[in-house]
């Protein structure tokens, strides 16, 4: 969603008054079942997780990142 956009801008701007140039491409959700899950410390599907559904979000935006040629 829209939130995690802002939080990404935010960090870049962090980083980029803190001297580092780094791209920040998004913002992965804290959701410690579905990460206890994905761990296979629990069982329960995942799919609709909070950090399966951020995780997608950062994936397109790294494929995106790749076809445009690393510009993210």
């Amino acid at each position: 969603p829209g939130k995690p956009r802002h939080e990404a801008d935010d960090l870049t701007r962090l980083l980029r008054g803190s001297g580092l140039e780094v791209p920040v491409v998004g913002v992965l959700a804290f959701d410690q079942s579905a990460a206890d899950s994905l761990a296979g410390r629990r069982a329960r599907p995942l799919g609709r997780t909070l950090l399966v559904r951020s995780a997608r979000t950062v994936a397109t935006a790294l494929a995106g990142a790749v076809i445009n040629g690393g510009a993210a």
